[in-house]
């Protein structure tokens, strides 16, 4: 960084190469510092229950390790070979989590970053060189874990993190519930979620299922055999907290008229096995590694919204896929697939996060047309029905009034970047960085 910076020669830094957002790909040419022979496992500890990892090392390596001690992090959506570091910091915001556990990015405790100017910053725990112990992310002085979250590399390089993991508890059961409509599943996730149990959950409506398939065709087979709408949970404890929370879930599913198909379909129990992961629990290396999405699926974002308004939210957004010309073309896009939602659970039991999908290439003019148009009419929607989400985005809405995300984010963002990197050496990587960082 400090040649880069005497030579005024932009720098960016590459983990897996993973993102399908050309995050890592430079717009101007630029010094890439690729990290995947940075990749030590520094530090186990099993007492804290942390884990300090340099930039190279991906989640299937960490959650393994991890699994061998008794414990896991939760995996946000990323197959085997992503970096949790890169991972973490730019994912993790509702991804697969519960009210019992938090967010995933909030296991991260501390980190040790690069600056633009050189100078090396170590925040969280890892800035108290006195107890040289990382178990919780406020450390001495300024109060600078967040700094790196969402910034793709444009403040500074992340050489190590420590993350917080959860011990595996003696019992662990998965458990889903079904329905057929959307009236019925919303009621069931409120009760669910005001309850505050289970240490993973997600509500899955419509299609929803396209990340373990490599056609269209087995996406297609794959979802007809399915119910419509279900939570899917992971219970995790003692034998008596997983008995109770159970118990909880069974009750609220007869008075909303769900369906436990764990029960009455035993073969089922393989495919729930490999979705722990996703439920921010211990199978993490089977359901969330292979979760990446298809090719050629576009998803967007909205969070927090309060629970009161988890139906509206769905039947808007399928409103709006239904009238739009062109992700309603079964000529370009698969339309079934477009009104598929994910619905995450946000810390305290009254808020939730949305991901919908919009199938179709990014990279055709057309859906790119549609996709820039969409996000503005969707927002314009939930401010009528008193929704004004915190974030939006879609992969390809490339101008910035129509990235949706908040006004205030980007404006620190931006002085952040001017104080930090005045000379503009930490480059930012593809469209989306270079508006946010322009």
């Amino acid at each position: 960084v400090l040649i880069a910076r005497r030579f005024k020669v932009p720098v960016i830094a590459i983990g897996a190469g993973l993102n399908i957002s050309s995050m890592h790909i430079p717009l101007a040419g630029a010094i890439l510092i690729d990290f995947k022979r940075m990749d030590k496992i520094l530090d186990i500890d099993e007492e804290t229950c942390t884990a300090t990892v340099q930039p190279g090392v991906t989640l299937a390596r960490l959650s393994c390790e991890m699994q061998k001690r008794k414990m896991f992090i939760p995996i946000p959506g990323a197959p085997s070979t992503a970096m949790a570091i890169s991972n973490l910091l730019i994912w993790g915001d509702a991804n697969k989590a519960s009210a019992r556990i938090d967010i995933q990015y909030r296991c991260v405790v501390g980190y040790e970053m690069v600056l633009p100017d050189g100078n090396v910053l170590r925040a969280g725990s890892l800035a108290d060189c006195y107890i040289n112990e990382s178990f919780w992310p406020h450390g001495p002085g300024p109060d600078l874990w967040m700094l790196p979250r969402w910034t793709t590399g444009n403040f500074g390089i992340v050489t190590a993190a420590t993350f917080k993991g959860y011990p595996v508890d003696e019992e662990c059961k998965p458990l889903w519930v079904a329905f057929e409509d959307i009236e019925a599943a919303s009621a069931f996730y409120k009760d669910f979620l005001r309850s505050e149990i289970a240490t993973g959950s997600s509500l899955y409506g419509g299609f929803k299922y396209f990340y373990f398939m490599d056609t269209a065709e087995g996406a297609w087979r794959h979802d007809r055999i399915h119910p419509r709408f279900q939570l899917i949970a992971t219970l995790q404890g003692t034998k008596r907290r997983v008995e109770y929370e159970e118990s909880v879930i069974r009750k609220l599913a007869e008075k909303h008229g769900g369906r436990i198909i764990t029960d009455r379909l035993p073969f089922y129990q393989m495919f729930v096995d490999t979705h722990i992961g996703m439920a921010a629990s211990t199978s993490s290396d089977l359901g969330a590694m292979k979760y990446f999405g298809t090719p050629g699926n576009s998803v967007g974002y909205i969070g927090p919204i309060t629970l009161d308004k988890l139906e509206k939210v769905y039947k808007l957004i399928v409103r709006l896929i239904m009238e739009d010309p062109i992700l309603s073309d079964p000529d370009l896009t698969n339309f079934p697939f477009n009104i598929g939602i994910i619905v995450y659970p946000c810390p305290g039991g009254h808020y939730a996060s949305f991901e919908f999908f919009a199938s179709g290439s990014l990279y055709d003019p057309k859906i790119q047309e549609a996709t820039r148009k969409f996000l503005p009419k969707l927002f314009s929607e939930l401010a009528k029905i008193g929704c004004v989400p915190q974030q939006g985005r879609l992969g390809s809405s490339p101008r910035l009034g129509e990235l949706g995300i908040h006004p205030t984010f980007l404006e620190l963002a931006r002085k952040y970047k001017k104080a930090l990197d005045p000379e503009g050496i930490m480059h930012p990587g593809g469209i989306l960085d270079a508006i946010m960082y322009k």
